[in-house]
């Protein structure tokens, strides 16, 4: 997932080509997408693996972190917004290696799916920022 963002691009434009990868190597590697954070399929205490994966888990980590700082919102927790990114993309991989996203929706292009829903993630980020920060409305 490393080579996702091109040298010199914002922390936001690397967050969303991460989770564009993130979803493209899902579809180009569905056995591997399904096997990885699920330990019924690995040895528990596969050492290699183990530091492999929280690698995997800090890059995200702190792409999130840095994604997050770039757009200015405040008040967001830095790890809910992880969760709630990284669970966009593993659910729209699933979706699509599963045959929903065709079955109800017809015919989609998942990149621009997942560029879409990066879309709507950041503007309710924002959203929800200005939201706290508006004064209240009179009663």
């Amino acid at each position: 997932m490393k080579e996702s963002g091109e040298p010199g691009d914002s922390a936001l434009e690397r967050y969303r080509a991460m989770g564009r990868s993130y979803v493209r190597f899902a579809i180009e590697n569905p056995a591997h997408f399904h096997i990885v954070g699920r330990p019924e399929f690995y040895s528990a205490g596969d050492e290699e693996f183990s530091r492999g994966y929280q690698e995997l888990f800090d890059t995200l980590s702190e792409a999130a972190a840095g994604a997050l700082r770039e757009t200015g919102v405040e008040g967001l927790d830095p790890q809910a917004f992880l969760i709630s990114t990284w669970a966009m993309a593993h659910g729209l991989a699933t979706l699509w290696l599963d045959g929903t996203l065709e079955d109800r929706i017809g015919p989609v292009d998942i990149e621009a799916v997942t560029a879409a829903a990066f879309d709507v993630v950041f503007a309710s980020s924002e959203g929800a920022t200005r939201e706290k920060s508006a004064p209240p409305k009179p009663g």
